[in-house]
């Protein structure tokens, strides 16, 4: 990234050049790290440099070696990056091209390897960071991840005015593609989209964050759980560590259930088992499939099976298929559930793909992509009727199906839609959209089984039936008990 911005120590509060040089020098002198040093014990902890593949922004680090990387992967989803609960992973090497590492291994364990890392949150619109050793260092015991430095929040002027501090951002700026879709306050109602020549109804924030302007994200940026603590926290133990520092590639196939990332199937998930080559037989085999194939060959005498279609329409297939069996026989407690603000309840996620489906794929050569997205709004439903949204569920995915049927050869998918206003082949599109909707499934999958889990809990708590019994193999029997505890 060309753009080059300070940053701020917490335990100073001085500004600190961006460059590693600038970042050790500073520390040598930095008297808030002085002070601490007087205060606690040390240990050696390892300074890592965390910054954005494609924006100015930065982190430095303090990481005890032997936390693992599912917790640097939550400080930096929690302070940085959440919007959404998208799956995320550390990798050697450059994102989805390098080789995946299990969550349950050490940071020790990365850096024999190499002292530079990468990692990904987000498998459709990503964000990319990567990690780099500075130093190891003997630094005071005041957390096992510690925010050292950060960024400062880039100063980059209103786009219409040219002099305010851009504080707001344009998604439809964003969709036309132009260079920077940053304005004031005062500027964001006034250059030319909102509110009235908008696909969306409002912009959103600035952060500073390397995710602000993607997917839902709105911030806050809070690290406040990771400053440093005026109190001795114990340096993390060693703990035992998956067996391989990699993931093997069943556990991140697509066919072996891995797009719902590492860690989200069990071997004793009876309900929720991992898709395999001979799934998708299945599903090549299914009825739907089959009256497809012999349709469109009947109706065209064209040999479909040269045609990238019926692959397109068997992945489609495959992940409708996953959420309706992570679906089936939900309460409306468990389909509405969501443990926090930031992760969206799997009737959220319906919603939003439900209005997916049916603004790409109606008309889609004729019309635009985006001609009924409402933007954050999708994932707010309106209809607070769990059957009525899976209903709309069930005929959304049939627009999706029965556009892909009108593409008889591989010429009909290079034909032209628009996306925004913007020109796309339909081949792209479609590849686009696989990944997205297979990310959103893999969530509902994930939500399924967090409410599962909620209520498995307070059932228990509260002697009463377990509502997500059909969810989980049911390991115990839990007595009914006609008095409630109270909250």
């Amino acid at each position: 990234m060309s753009l080059k911005v300070e940053g701020l120590c917490t335990y100073c509060h001085e500004s600190v050049k961006e460059n590693i040089a600038s970042m050790k020098s500073h520390l040598k002198k930095c008297k808030g790290l002085a002070e601490q040093k007087a205060k606690l014990k040390s240990s050696e902890y390892a300074l890592l440099k965390v910054e954005s593949t494609y924006t100015p922004h930065w982190l430095v680090v303090k990481v005890h070696p032997n936390v693992f990387l599912s917790e640097l992967d939550a400080f930096l989803r929690e302070g940085w990056l959440e919007c959404c609960g998208h799956m995320s992973q550390f990798s050697l090497g450059a994102p989805f091209s390098g080789e995946a590492y299990d969550m349950n291994v050490s940071l020790r364990t990365v850096l024999e390897h190499k002292n530079e890392f990468s990692y990904v949150y987000d498998f459709g619109t990503s964000t990319e960071l990567k990690l780099k050793l500075i130093d190891y260092q003997e630094l005071p015991n005041d957390g096992n991840i510690v925010l050292v430095m950060q960024n400062k929040t880039p100063e980059i002027p209103c786009s219409k005015c040219g002099k305010a501090q851009a504080t707001e951002m344009c998604f439809d700026c964003i969709d036309e593609q132009k260079d920077n879709p940053l304005y004031c306050s005062k500027c964001i109602e006034k250059h030319g989209h909102l509110p009235d020549n908008s696909d969306y109804d409002e912009s959103t924030p600035f952060v500073n964050s390397p995710r602000t302007g993607e997917c839902a994200y709105d911030g806050p940026v809070d690290f406040s759980a990771y400053f440093p603590s005026k109190k001795e926290i114990k340096p993390a133990k060693k703990k035992k560590e998956a067996e391989s520092p990699f993931l093997e590639s069943e556990d991140y196939d697509m066919f072996g259930g891995g797009l719902f990332g590492p860690g989200m199937f069990s071997d004793d998930d009876e309900d929720f088992e991992q898709f395999s080559p001979a799934d998708m037989k299945l599903i090549m085999q299914s009825p739907e499939f089959v009256e497809m194939m012999e349709r469109l060959q009947n109706e065209s005498g064209i040999e479909i099976a040269r045609s990238l279609v019926p692959l397109n329409y068997s992945l489609f297939l495959h992940y409708k298929f996953t959420a309706d069996r992570a679906m089936e026989g939900l309460s409306e407690e468990i389909f509405f559930y969501s443990p926090n603000k930031h992760t969206h309840s799997i009737a959220a996620i319906v919603n939003h793909l439900n209005i997916h489906l049916r603004s790409n794929w109606t008309d889609f050569l004729k019309s635009d992509a985006n001609k009924f997205r409402e933007g954050d709004l999708e994932f707010h439903p309106k209809d607070k009727d769990m059957q009525a949204l899976l209903s709309d569920w069930e005929s959304a995915w049939r627009v999706l199906f029965r556009s892909l049927e009108t593409m008889e050869t591989v010429p009909d998918t290079m034909k032209v839609m628009q996306i925004g206003g913007h020109p796309m082949e339909v081949w792209m599109r479609i590849n686009i959209t696989i990944p997205h909707y297979a990310y959103h499934v893999g969530q509902i999958v994930q939500m399924a089984k967090l409410g599962s889990q909620r209520w498995d809990k307070e059932a228990f708590q509260m002697g009463l039936p377990n509502p997500g019994d059909h969810l989980q193999p049911k390991t115990k029997e839990i007595s009914l008990n006609t008095k409630k505890k109270n909250k």
